[in-house]
């Protein structure tokens, strides 16, 4: 599984190259996601991104594989979205880990 970059009328796109659906779009009005049979977004706290072990609703090993797997980032204020192929979520749900 790949993403594929591209530049659309001056806005960058990123595509899955398995299914070649958009899965992030980025123009002046700020981003649209999608999800594709490949790729899922994760949405997690910022706070519990950088500091999964200071925050008790933080599940720290879950965020250490996220962390370590994700493929894309798309901040906001109080959250991330975190590109990572389906697989890692259905392994670290097959783990007893949460989504």
């Amino acid at each position: 599984m790949s993403l594929e970059e591209k530049w659309n009328d001056g806005f960058k796109q990123v595509w899955c190259k398995e299914c070649n659906k958009v899965l992030v779009e980025f123009d002046s009005k700020g981003w649209l996601i999608n999800e594709c049979q490949h790729f899922r977004w994760k949405p997690v706290s910022i706070l519990c991104f950088y500091d999964p072990n200071v925050y008790p609703e933080c599940d720290s090993e879950y965020m250490k594989k996220l962390k370590d797997r994700y493929i894309l980032r798309v901040d906001e204020v109080e959250n991330l979205f975190l590109l990572v192929p389906r697989q890692v979520d259905e392994e670290a749900r097959s783990n007893g880990t949460p989504p």
